[in-house]
């Protein structure tokens, strides 16, 4: 798996030698604080599972940004990220003794994929704001998680799924500086369209007469992220 992630990266990171000649492209790097959280859900109403999503949690992102130019206002823009993702989320049993609190550690690497949409210059600086709209791929390299808490059943580990899937929504500004660079500040909305959990049981008790796993919970993650880049 990890060979699989080594070559689509490498892939996405080869693109701008082949567009070159295509029209403009821009590289930079980009980096930052996020906020990560849950949403939950049972599937199964009638069931004695309980979940209850929890804090917010404080993770990073930071990685390669490029820009294939269509038009001085649109751009194709993609990368390579890597992204930090934890949140914690409460498992509970509404009949037995169950009653506990996951906080995981997930990395993935990030594939975006999407247009950025520019105004014209504002006023009479050559400040440009953008909206980036894409999708991304993201391939977990990572999955560690601590559980707080009443637990009578048992675990299996990793507790996610290999990859995840986003929307990804942005607003930024790009300032030039320098002879021909961009300072780039930008947030992002992350959010994610796949039941991270597996198929197979995360956490089950037969005392509880509970399982948590990808056919009887959902588990989503959210995220904020605030980024200061720069393009070269």
């Amino acid at each position: 798996m990890k060979r699989i992630i080594t070559l689509l990266v490498l892939t996405c990171l080869s693109l701008p030698l082949c567009a070159q000649d295509a029209g403009e492209v821009r590289v930079g790097v980009e980096v930052g604080p996020s906020l990560t959280w849950a949403r939950t859900q049972v599937k199964d109403r009638n069931s004695n599972l309980d979940l209850e999503s929890g804090k917010t949690r404080v993770n990073f992102t930071g990685g390669l940004m490029m820009d294939f130019f269509f038009t001085d206002n649109v751009a194709f823009s993609t990368g390579g990220y890597f992204v930090t993702r934890g949140a914690d989320f409460i498992v509970r049993s509404k009949t037995g003794p169950t009653n506990f609190r996951v906080t995981n550690s997930l990395q993935y690497i990030q594939v975006p994929f999407g247009l950025k949409m520019y105004t014209n210059e504002l006023g009479s600086s050559d400040m440009r704001a953008f909206l980036h709209v894409a999708g991304a791929a993201d391939f977990r390299i990572q999955d560690r998680y601590e559980i707080e808490g009443t637990a009578v059943g048992t675990f299996d580990d990793p507790m996610t799924i290999f990859i995840d899937c986003s929307m990804i929504l942005g607003l930024g500004v790009e300032i030039p500086v320098l002879d021909n660079n961009i300072l780039c500040i930008s947030s992002h909305y992350n959010r994610g369209f796949i039941n991270i959990l597996k198929g197979s049981s995360f956490y089950e008790s037969n005392f509880d007469n509970i399982q948590v796993n990808n056919d009887t919970a959902e588990v989503r993650l959210h995220q904020v992220d605030f980024r200061l880049g720069f393009k070269f």
